[in-house]
């Protein structure tokens, strides 16, 4: 029931963005060879991401079961798959066709498609978590109306962060393309260290909702304070890294001296503030698990549609910050997220939710 309403949701926005993809595609800066290679790779993208809602919920299954090893293993695999498969079908190794920038989107279809079916295997195979049979292919609507109360505050929560990152390529792109592919890559970056900080709080999430239901509030707690201090390691090396060694990360990527110049005052500006994000997405866990799913909605709400867009908007229109106020607004995400995070977390009402 929840795999229905997963690609269900997933195949109407699937279907919502083709049908007026030029329309967006030009309303959010995308112009000239821009708007050409965003047309190449735009149904590969929409593909993939309808493999991806069945994929994180099969993640989500395997950490609630307890195998969160496992976990780790598949998204391992995934992100290995990936890292091959680019250069592959971006240069046309191996005997492949070259596939330029659409060999990027491709790639991570068929990573990531690959892992779905392992996916499938282990969690349908006789010795495996559940056993699927014809029986069970039933629409349980009583359950479904449960489930859509208290998961809609949740994807509430991305649906606002994936309608701010929009906006903000339509407030970057005047700056040129150059600014656009430094979005791009700031967005990988920072993806980079939110998958790791992804996996840490789903995993504390689940055992949130484990202990609370058990009435260990203490090693509910627990979870939430464990999983901040592994995942600050990995903040703070990442702080040091992109701040001291901008130009040379951004480099990896581009050699272009307009692209490594955005992007070195991104690093800059952003990745400070790293130091805070894990505060913000360890209460977040914690909420979730619990089943408090509007407190982390109503801060998201707050920090990308009351603080990230008006600040790039007013702070871009002060000539000395410009483009800058961008940067300035993303960052301003995390601390928001971070100090309202932790009052709320510290009120402790997300204790006594029940479901």
């Amino acid at each position: 029931n929840t795999m229905f309403a997963a690609y269900a949701i997933t195949l109407i926005y699937v279907a919502l963005h083709w049908v007026f993809r030029e329309p967006m595609l030009t309303y959010f800066g995308a112009k000239g060879e821009t708007l050409e290679l965003a047309r190449s790779i735009y149904l590969t993208c929409l593909i993939s991401i309808l493999n991806d809602s069945g994929l994180f919920i099969f993640f989500s299954i395997l950490r609630a079961t307890g195998y969160i090893n496992r976990h780790f293993y598949r998204l391992f695999d995934s992100i290995a798959l990936n890292t091959v498969f680019e250069p592959v079908f971006i240069y046309g190794w191996l005997g492949f066709p070259r596939m330029g920038i659409l060999g990027a989107p491709m790639a991570r279809f068929i990573s990531y498609l690959v892992t779905t079916c392992i996916m499938i295997f282990i969690l349908t195979n006789t010795r495996g978590i559940l056993h699927i049979g014809k029986k069970d292919l039933h629409l349980d609507l009583k359950f479904l109306l449960e489930y859509i109360k208290v998961s809609l505050p949740a994807w509430g929560q991305g649906l606002v962060q994936s309608i701010t990152g929009l906006v903000m390529l339509k407030i970057a792109a005047p700056y040129g393309d150059r600014m656009l592919a430094t979005m791009g890559i700031g967005s990988r970056l920072d993806n980079f260290l939110f998958m790791i900080g992804w996996s840490i709080s789903g995993s504390a999430s689940v055992m949130v909702g484990h202990n609370l239901g058990a009435g260990k509030v203490d090693r509910a707690e627990t979870s939430i304070t464990t999983g901040l201090k592994v995942y600050s390691l990995f903040t703070l090396g990442f702080f040091m890294l992109y701040f001291n060694f901008p130009a040379a990360v951004i480099g990896i990527f581009s050699h272009d001296p307009g692209i490594i110049n955005f992007g070195s005052s991104y690093l800059k500006i952003v990745s400070p503030f790293y130091l805070l994000m894990g505060v913000g997405l360890m209460t977040g866990a914690a909420f979730n698990g619990a089943g408090s799913t509007k407190t982390p909605m109503v801060i998201n709400f707050i920090a990308f549609l009351g603080l990230q867009i008006p600040i790039a908007i007013i702070l871009s229109r002060v000539p000395a910050i410009g483009y800058r106020a961008i940067f300035i607004g993303i960052a301003a995400v995390f601390v928001f997220q971070c100090v309202a995070g932790w009052v709320m977390y510290k009120k402790g009402h997300w204790k006594a939710k029940e479901l």
